[in-house]
């Protein structure tokens, strides 16, 4: 008898006690060896072996037994089932090995990852988003060492050194999560890097990774809507990537990198829980979203309502077991947001979200609201009685694609915005026929309900973000269209786009190629017709 190996647990069969097998060579008979001794380690391999198929049968029967709790080597059997590779937590050739099995992924994130560096290396700081407010917030809050007192509102919200004379208010108002953890990397970045003030570069960064992982995310999205087409989901999400109003929120210090990402999580985890059926699980991820995109800022809050459609078709399940959910998404969303929707409602006298105090206070002073175009649609300058009126006499509808897709800076009407004007008809028109008509009609293509209605009802959250603006507009002359209704507009894309993906037709075929054509040529005109430009003029001569 040959000594016990002491890999194997008491009572299981000696090597000594195995019949003799014949191996093809040295390196397949220590390979097969290691899988006698582990055979939970090499699940996956199938070594090229001749072994007597009674002996294959024995020990699989043998491995039934020890998943028996009764059996005496149950919980050892079990320890070594969870025991880590050579006892290595190291999971460098795991992830290597999954990247080579998905080399898309790995170019998705290389590119995403390429077209945040660019921007957030091109663009000089407060270029766009409100780059300075956004900054002067986290910057106070790190130079504090904590988050403003109730005694310092409403006056903390005003501009301070050094952008008094661009009237940029801070953003103390709104909700802290994002200018809590962007001061923290002042502590990484604290000293000026060449061109970048203390703190920039390094919440450029944070933008830059969240941007990428929000088309991680709109791949994801897609993926679960186009029946699990990887390719055709990598290429719609880099389309996605190169929508400029996106690329120049990764590239910016800006809480609307934050909730770019929320957005997206929210949208997947929605699809994701329509997929499983409203799990308990997939549930309270949809309420951990909503979570995230409610401490985010309030711009985002219409996404809020894409769950809550697509939750309604969940309804015909069972009452009981729809409230019950209902009621665990709301605790999931609101408890995690509890502490400073309190603090809110002390300092900003029932203010919830900020947002009203954050305008109307430095309205109350006379000071201007970051930009020349305060009081271009505003009702008191205007003279406009009613929000249709101001849309359809004003070129409001003309400003609204550039700003939407491309740039707050930018109010070109002609060229460009027309043609995404027409490409959004497009993807409005697409929306509907799927809702009607579902993405194709085979049993393996059948679509639930709820999710033939993802891409109407992202196109209701779109409208009311659209209205949320026009409301702006109108009554207080804040034109901010981009980072309302940018997210939801993408999303649209990417679920119209994904879904038509499914269609057996040519339609289906050539969608995910001509949306990519298309964003790669209005990305590569923007940067030629606006951005060099204007980047030329800001460190050119006077």
């Amino acid at each position: 008898m040959g000594s016990r190996n002491p890999h194997v647990s008491a009572g299981s069969v000696e090597d000594s006690d195995r019949p003799a097998i014949q191996h093809d060579g040295w390196l397949t008979g220590a390979i097969h060896a290691g899988a006698r001794r582990h055979p939970y380690r090499l699940s996956h391999s199938r070594p090229v072996c001749r072994e007597d198929p009674r002996r294959r049968h024995e020990d699989a029967a043998g491995d039934s037994n020890l998943l028996v709790r009764g059996h005496p080597d149950h919980r050892t059997h079990l320890q070594r089932l969870d025991r880590p590779v050579g006892g290595n937590h190291w999971r460098g050739p795991q992830l290597t090995a999954f990247f080579r099995r998905r080399p898309h992924l790995a170019w998705l994130i290389a590119f995403a990852a390429l077209v945040a560096i660019v921007w957030l290396t091109a663009t000089p700081f407060a270029w766009d988003n409100d780059e300075a407010a956004h900054y002067g917030t986290s910057r106070d809050i790190y130079e504090a060492g904590g988050l403003p007192g109730g005694d310092e509102f409403p006056e903390i919200i005003l501009p301070g050194t050094p952008f008094e004379d661009a009237g940029l208010g801070k953003y103390h108002s709104l909700p802290p999560t994002y200018y809590a953890a962007t001061a923290l990397l002042f502590n990484l970045n604290p000293d000026a890097v060449g061109d970048y003030t203390p703190g920039l570069l390094a919440g450029r960064i944070l933008s830059a990774v969240l941007y990428v992982l929000a088309v991680l995310l709109v791949y994801e999205f897609v993926r679960t809507l186009n029946g699990g087409r990887h390719l055709a989901a990598a290429t719609t999400a880099a389309a996605c990537a190169l929508i400029p109003k996106m690329a120049s929120i990764g590239g910016s210090f800006t809480a609307d990198s934050f909730a770019l990402a929320a957005v997206t999580f929210l949208a997947l985890a929605t699809v994701r829980a329509v997929q499983s059926r409203w799990t308990w699980r997939a549930t309270f991820l949809v309420g951990l979203a909503a979570a995230l995109v409610l401490m985010s800022r309030p711009s985002a809050l219409p996404i809020l309502f894409f769950p809550a459609i697509i939750f309604f078709f969940h309804l015909p399940s069972g009452l009981a077991g729809w409230l019950q959910r209902g009621i665990l998404m709301a605790i999931t969303t609101i408890l995690p947001n509890s502490w400073w929707l309190v603090r809110n409602w002390r300092n900003l006298n029932g203010d919830l979200f900020g947002a009203t105090t954050q305008v109307e206070y430095q309205y109350s002073l006379g000071l201007p609201y970051a930009t020349d175009e305060v009081f271009l649609f505003k009702a008191s300058e205007t003279g406009h009685s009613s929000i249709p009126e101001m849309i359809l006499k004003t070129d409001w509808l003309l400003r609204f694609n550039p700003r939407l897709w491309l740039s707050e800076r930018y109010n070109d009407g002609s060229g460009l915005g027309m043609f995404l004007a027409a490409v959004f008809v497009a993807l409005i028109v697409a929306a509907l026929v799927i809702a009607i008509r579902g993405a194709g009609r085979s049993p393996g293509r059948a679509l639930q309900p709820a999710q033939r209605f993802v891409p109407l009802a992202l196109l209701v959250v779109f409208l009311i973000a659209a209205v949320m603006t026009a409301n702006n507009n109108y009554v207080h002359g804040l034109y901010v269209i981009g980072r309302y209704a940018m997210p939801p507009a993408a999303l649209l894309l990417a679920a119209t786009v994904g879904m038509t993906s499914r269609l057996d037709s040519p339609l289906g075929r050539y969608a995910v190629p001509a949306v990519a054509i298309v964003m790669v040529a209005v990305h590569i005109t923007f940067w030629t017709g606006f951005m060099l430009p204007d980047l030329l003029r800001q460190i050119g001569p006077a």
